[in-house]
Order: C-alpha cells, then structure tokens, then sequence
C-alpha cells in the first residue's frame, strides 16, 4: 500500500446466512472503514471440512482478519440423528479455519458460537463463565461440544501463539435472510410462516404451550453491528455474550401476538401443554460487555437455546420455541411456571407462620479444653494423624523401592515420619503463614537479612521439604476398579466434617455461601467466580453459624460425582447442595426453627418450600427472573413505588422489590413488608432511609461464611503446588485451626487474638522437635594441617572415581576431579595447579 499503510481485508466466512448478512448490512450502512476489504465467503469459495481447500481460500483471499460463522447446523430432530456427524465435521471446519489462521499470520479471529453451548442444567441469568460447567443437553451434544472446542482452541493459540482469537455468544437471531422452514427454524420465523399460512388458509393461529417462557430476540443487524465492535475493540480470549439486557425479554405469548399484529391478523388459539421440558427462563448476563460499551449502546443483544450462525450450507438451524400442531418443537414447561397466586402484602400483615427454634445450640467438647493445642485437636486428632503418617512412610517405601536413593538426593538418610515430627510439621506450617517469604529456601537460609531462627532449631531445610513432599493423605493402594476424585482426601474430609458437626451445635441464624480454595493447577472441576477475592481454584459449599462464623458443615465440589452423590437428585443443584448442608445439620442437632440466609445464587421458591417441610426459615436475595415469582416484579419500568411486596397465602412466603440505588429483591418465608430508619451518609452528609427490615437482616446476618474466609485467608500457607488435594488439605487444616479458634474464645470468655491463638497452638505443636542435623564448627586440625609448611603430594584416583573439587565447585555448577591430595588426611579432591595451590595457601580458598 501507498505509504506504508496496510489494508484490512476481513474474510467473513457462512458469509450469506442469517448473521452475515446482517453484518454485511451494518458494514454498507455506516460501519465501514477506510482502508478495509470485506469479503463474504460461501460454500462456492471452498470447503471448509478439507485442510487444502481451506488453505486454498486464504491464499486467495490473504485475509488480515476473520469472522468464522460457517458450521454444520440442523434442527433439533437433524441433530437427535446424527449427533456424531455434527461434532466431527464441526471440529474439522472449526480446526482448520483457526490453523489455516495461525498459518497465514491473521491477526484477530472472532469465532461465533450458540447459546446451545451451555450446560443443560445451570442457573440463570448464564454468564461466559458457566460455559464449561457441566455437559449440555443431549439432544445436541455433539454440535454443542464442537462450539465448546472453539473456544479451547482460542485459549491453546493464545497461550502457545500468542494470538487474539476470540468469540462471541449471541442468542435467538431474527432477521432478513432467515431460515422459515418450520421443522428448523428458529421461534420468530416459525411464528410469521404458521401465520401467513394461516392468514393465507383463513384458518385461525393455533399455538401449543403456555406461552409464559421468556427470550431474549437480537435482530440479526443488530448483532452485526456489535460484531463488528467486537472485531475491532474486544482484546480477550473469553468468549463473551451479545444480547438485549434482561428486562427486555419478551415470553413467547408476546412474540406470537406481535407477529399477528404485525401481519394484520387476529384468531391466535393458545393450547396448554406440557411435552418436551426445556428452559423457562434462559436470560443472559450482561456484564462483560456492558464493562466495554455504553448502557446506551446495548439496544439490541440477546441469549437463548438457538443457533445464530446459519451455515454456509443453509442447512437451517435449530428449533427454539413452540409445539404446532403438525409437529413443530415445544420449549417450556408449565410445571415450572406457576406465578399465579401472589397477593399485594400490606405493611401490618403479620400472619406468616413461624417455627420455634428447638435445638440445644453450644460447645459439645466432652472435656473443656485448657490450652489451644487440646482445643485444636478436638478437630485433628492424633489418629488423623497417624492415618496421614503412615499413608506418608508407604509412600516413601514404595518410591524407594523402585528407585534406589544417591547420596546427593534431598532422599537421601530418610527416615520414617513420626506423630511429634508430623505435628512440628503443622506448627512449621503455621509459622510460614504468619511470616510470608518468597521461597522455602528463605524460611532456611543462613543469610543475615534472612535469617530466622525458629526454623532451622526446628528442621534442617532437608529435612521439612521430604515431609512436605512426601506427604499423603490416603495411603496408596493398587486400582482395579473405577476411582473418584475424593479418594484423595476421602479419610480426613470425611473426619472433619463429622467433627465440625459434632463439637458445635449452630444457633438459630445460620448462612450458605461457596468459598474458593485458590489453585490453579489443572483440573477438570476448578471453577472461576468473578465476585470473589480467590477467583480461580476449588469451590466449597460452607454452612457457618451467623453469630460466631463456625463452619458447621461444607461439602467440596468435585463436578459431576457431587452432583450425583447427593440425595436430592430430583432438585436443582443449587437447592440440592444446600438441602444437603442443612440435613446434616438437622440430624446432628435433632432440632428445627433454624432461619437460614442465601444469596441469589441459590434462593428460590423451590428451596423455600423444601425447607418449610423442615421447618427452617428462608431469607435471601433472589433473581428477577426467577421462575414462580409475581409477573409485576419482572416488569421493572413498571414499577415506581419505593417498596413493592407480595405474599402467597397457600405458599407462605414473601417477595420483596426495594428499589433504592438499584432493585434489591428478596424472598422470605419469616419476615414482612415492615421497614425502620436507617441512617445513611452521602458525600459527608447524614440522610434518614427507610429500609425493608428483611434487608436489614439479610445484611447483618449474610456474612457469616465470608468472615470464615477472612480468618482463612488471613494467616493461610500459600505455596504453588500442581496438586490439588495440597491446597485443599491446608484448606481444611485451616478450617481446624478457625474453628477451635472460635470455641477457644467463647469457652474461655476472654479477649483472645486470632494471631495470638496461633502463636500459642504452633509453639505446643512443636513441642520438644528439634533439628539434630545442624552443622557444627569446621574441623582445627584440618586448617592447620592444609597450611602447615610441608610437601603436599598429588596423586590421581581410579577411572570412574571422580569426587567434586573443593576449590571451585559452586552450588550453581559442579566440577570433578579425580586428582586429590595424599598428603592431607581428608584427602581433598583438587584439580592441579590453581586448585591444589589455593587450597594448601589460602585460608578461604573458596572462588
């Protein structure tokens, strides 16, 4: 190009589908730059499912830029037949568009994928984080995971490459251009051909299903427009979502009604049925591309169950939305959409049934303990322990057995753990956490600015790193049959979840959040959560007693195994895994009348009406798409009252709008309408606030399980590991040491600092161990003898027989010699000359 510039050319792969046309609609109409080349590629170019072919196209094409929409697409019974088909010839377009991308040097790749992509059991609203959360529904799987694999690719080319290839997550697509094929179109098309036939026949509309479930729609120029802004602004690898925002979501009864208004027609007969269960309510988080544009600009961006890139094929794509009459797809479930029922609450209606709290809250330690370590060992025992010792020694045994041990390796002298070693092992640990460095090495070193005593009178450097990596929790055992996850760390989980229930009756406000143990090693069961301090790591479902923040009970997420292992298979897993914590509270208590708080993660009116039949209290935010909720809360620019509540009766139990800085929704099955004052201080100045007293509570006892993390991650021993049952083992070492912490203080009735108490448990952990390989003075008779004035003579040892030479060996490099002298009792390995003259000369001798 004149001046050096270089043109843009942006191949656009599928490129006359649905969405390519509506890209190329938004590049005609405003969103064309100077200096770039668009070109929309069909199946006539090439074919994307042969490598030469495709490397062919780009030859031709030399594009800078790609926007890869083509893919084998069907509906939904084209899928149901050829699952297999689908998944491979999708890897193979999907692979050979990105490598051929690599291969020609093509800056930024913006893939598409489908809302199809998501776990088929998940909550809403969907984020780009759930992505790989958990399989997809079965009646696509194989299109589902070949989307899935893009986004794979994308990080792989990242990471080894360094490219920016990224892609995006739109959801239902209408538009010109679009498949009206009603066996595989998408809802919109579905409904304008079944009217027009209808219109055409003078037969009236006939509509199968409720019609309650909610869309978000995105017209298809639209989301070309935003493409494009992707193409040329989003600098990530995550995939992330272009959609309308969730107050914007039309039900399917709408759609229909729009439709037939739109073609001038009016006989709409609506059927109720219930026939294939698919999503009520599939709404789709918008946070991530609302951190990169404007509220303003959002107009149109949307998420569902259908397909958005039409391929270059027009094979059409998958069915999103209602049952017709010859045979089309149904996509709600009318048992999960019962909203009827709610009534208006009143400020005085206090008629909610309650349930008196029967249970013998407190300290159960047989005998009350005196000092922190008898506390503490109230949760780790000496037989966990020993359990650990001895998983650890036949671990040695068998790595020694295989492999005999020199006498430079840190093995070497090895000897068998014992129970006053293992526990100055967690004292040592305990110290490191209170006294953070960079390496362990620097917890050992001799060096003056470095050195710390307690250390090295404890263990020599050597000596801590063979128990610490050596140590194993379970011991090895021969495999014959199919292993889980858990087997790693099965005997102390299990031991410590009994002993958090056993020494510590919750009172009647009790919490559930998740915490995060950090790691990130890699594991097919590691999760991210955006809103947490940890983000990336292990996730634990915690129990903890409002009051105190005593972990009562918690149960680690190792995928789909917990999923399965839990009682409640029938439930959501959201209200699964926490009916699973309070169970275990219950049974261990034999009480009832706890109130139990939960964020919008897992409240809803399912769980509400499980722990009623328990009698247990609900409190917790909620989500505003929530299936069974009145309709009047999800319209929100409806809504101009500060304070809008309603009760169902039969139910028992009350949601709530508060709209203050934003819409705050609650559910409850204890509380009312009532509001008092709060006192509120903006930029300096003091305002009265009239706040629900339900969101009062809520915020006063939510926190429980987040101030437990805080005392974990305050003092925690944090070092990189590529294990995963490490980071959780201290993890739960952690939860001992909180726990007895917290019974230690309200047992002894004293003011007692977190740090204090762990100052006073390691010193008893430790005890009497001390290390007994410290390394003396150097021997007097041999300085005097190397410098004495006499005849030193060289002499050359066998072949094979080569020792380090004393002078100028280095920790970083090693030189050996098999010249040493005979004169000197040690007989010195020294290499002639240089060598053998610094040492019998100098009195440090070293280079």
């Amino acid at each position: 190009m004149e001046n050096g510039y270089q043109e843009k050319v942006i191949l656009v792969t599928g490129g006359s589908g649905l969405v390519g046309n509506g890209i190329k609609y938004a590049v005609e109409n405003g969103e064309q730059r100077k200096g770039e080349k668009w070109i929309y590629a069909t199946s006539k170019d090439g074919d994307l499912t042969d490598l030469e072919s495709t490397r062919a196209m780009f030859a031709m094409f030399q594009p800078t830029h790609v926007i890869h929409l083509a893919a084998k697409v069907g509906g939904l019974f084209g899928n149901l037949k050829a699952n297999l088909e689908f998944l491979r010839k999708n890897i193979i377009i999907n692979d050979n568009v990105l490598r051929t991308a690599h291969e020609n040097n093509v800056q930024h790749v913006v893939s598409c994928l489908s809302t199809c992509i998501f776990p088929d059991k998940t909550t809403y609203p969907i984020n780009e984080t759930m992505v790989h959360n958990g399989p997809p529904h079965d009646s696509n799987y194989g299109y589902s995971y070949a989307k899935r694999m893009i986004d794979i690719m994308n990080r792989g080319y990242n990471q080894e490459h360094g490219r920016n290839y990224t892609s995006v997550i739109p959801t239902n697509v209408f538009g010109p251009e679009d498949n009206f094929n009603l066996e595989e179109g998408h809802v919109l098309p579905g409904l304008i051909h079944k009217v027009y036939q209808a219109k055409k026949e003078g037969k009236p509309l006939t509509v199968w299903g409720t019609g309650k479930p909610l869309r978000q729609f995105i017209y298809s120029r639209d989301l070309g427009r935003l493409i494009v802004w992707v193409l040329r602004e989003y600098k990530e690898t995550e995939p992330i979502i272009l959609s309308v925002g969730e107050e914007d979501e039309t039900s399917i009864k709408e759609a229909a009604e729009k439709v037939a208004e739109a073609m001038d027609f009016k006989k709409i007969i609506l059927h109720i049925c219930n026939m294939t269960k698919r999503t009520f309510d599939a709404a789709a988080a918008l946070d991530m591309i609302i951190s990169y544009v404007d509220k303003d600009e959002e107009s149109d961006i949307s998420v569902s169950d259908s397909d958005p890139s039409d391929s270059e094929n027009d094979e059409g794509s998958e069915s999103d939305a209602l049952l017709f009459p010859d045979g089309d797809v149904v996509d709600y479930d009318d048992d999960c959409t019962d909203d009827q029922g709610w009534k208006n609450l009143q400020a005085d209606d206090h008629n909610f049934q309650t349930y008196p709290f029967k249970a013998n809250s407190g300290c159960k330690f047989a005998t009350e303990p005196k000092t922190a370590l008898e506390c503490f060992q109230n949760f780790i025992t000496d037989d966990m322990l020993s359990h650990i010792i001895t998983a650890t020694n036949a671990q040695a045994a068998i790595k020694f057995e295989k492999k005999p041990v020199s006498n430079t390796s840190m093995w070497y002298k090895w000897k068998d753990v014992t129970l006053s070693e293992m526990k100055a092992y967690l004292g040592v640990i305990l110290k490191m956490g209170l006294m953070e460095k960079k390496t362990v090495n620097a917890y050992f070193s001799r060096e003056w600015s470095e050195y710390t005593p307690f250390f090295l009178n404890v263990f020599s450097r050597r000596r801590f790193e063979q128990i610490h990596w050596m140590l194993r929790l379970e011991i090895p055992q021969p495999t014959t049959g199919p292993t889980t996850r858990k087997r790693k760390v099965e005997n102390i989980l299990k031991n410590i979840q009994d002993k958090c229930l056993q020494n510590f009756i919750p009172g009647k406000k009790i919490a559930v959040d998740e915490s995060t143990v950090g790691c990130k090693g890699r594991i097919a069961f590691k999760t991210y959560n955006p809103q947490k301090p940890t983000k990336w790591g292990l996730r634990v479902y915690v129990l903890s007693d409002c009051e105190t923040g005593y972990i009562s009970a918690f149960e680690p997420y190792f995928g789909k195994s917990t999923s399965k292992s839990l009682a409640h298979q029938h439930l959501p897993f959201t209200t699964g895994i926490v009916l699973h914590l309070v169970d275990q509270v219950l049974e261990k208590s034999e009480g009832s009348g706890y109130h139990l708080y939960t964020d919008r993660f897992y409240t809803s009116t399912t769980l509400a009406h499980e722990l009623q039949q328990r009698s247990v209290h609900l409190t917790g935010t909620i989500k505003n798409n929530m299936v069974g909720l009145p309709v009047e809360l999800k319209k929100r620019k409806s809504q101009k009252e500060a304070i809008k509540a309603f009760r169902h009766p039969i139910k028992n139990m009350m949601v709530l709008a508060w709209q203050d800085k934003r819409l705050v929704l609650m559910l409850s099955t204890y509380h009312n309408a009532d509001t008092e004052d709060r006192v509120r201080y903006v930029k300096s100045k003091q305002e009265i606030v009239q706040k629900p007293v339900v969101v009062c509570d809520y915020t006063a006892n939510m926190g429980a399980v987040d101030r437990s993390d805080h005392y974990c991650a305050s003092y925690s021993f944090t070092r990189k590991t590529l294990k995963w049952w490490r980071k959780l083992f201290f993890w739960l070492l952690e939860v001992g040491i909180i726990n007895s912490f917290l019974l230690f203080k309200k047992i002894h009735g004293r003011p007692t600092r977190h740090i204090q108490y762990r100052n006073e448990l390691l010193r008893q952990l430790v005890g009497d161990v001390r290390n007994t390989e410290r390394r003396g003075k150097p021997s007097s008779t041999d300085h005097e003898e190397r410098l004495r004035k006499v005849p030193h003579f060289i002499e050359k040892a066998e072949r094979g027989h080569n020792r380090n030479c004393l002078v100028c060996t280095s920790p970083k490099e090693r030189k050996s010699t098999l010249f040493y002298c005979e004169t000197c009792e040690r007989k010195p390995a020294l290499h002639p000359g240089k060598c053998f003259k610094r040492y019998h000369t100098l009195k440090n001798y070293k280079l």
